[in-house]
């Protein structure tokens, strides 16, 4: 005799899976993982990825923090000179 609560029923008891299903079926973590295309991104770029760390900084002229390179700043990054639109609403202006 089983020791089960009274008026509930046992759960139903799962087939093992079929071999031949499970090998030719990828897992759940390998099909997310092709949907978000990180299954065949080692080769895409061809190793041109640059680490954050690698791009180039400069100081921001009004509050002095550095601030990194934007991909949207790559044509006119010689002339970029403030972080953000508040740093660049409050510059400090030559008398």
């Amino acid at each position: 005799m089983s020791m089960s609560r009274p008026g509930r029923k046992p759960a139903p008891r799962r087939s093992p899976p079929c071999a031949a299903f499970s090998s030719s079926h990828p897992r759940k973590s390998e099909t997310r993982a092709m949907a978000r295309g990180k299954a065949s991104r080692a080769g895409r770029d061809g190793g041109k990825a640059v680490r954050k760390g690698d791009l180039p900084s400069k100081p921001c002229l009004a509050c002095g923090r550095p601030f990194t390179w934007r991909k949207k700043w790559e044509s006119v990054w010689e002339e970029v000179k403030f972080c953000s639109d508040r740093c660049r609403s409050h510059k400090i202006t030559p008398l």
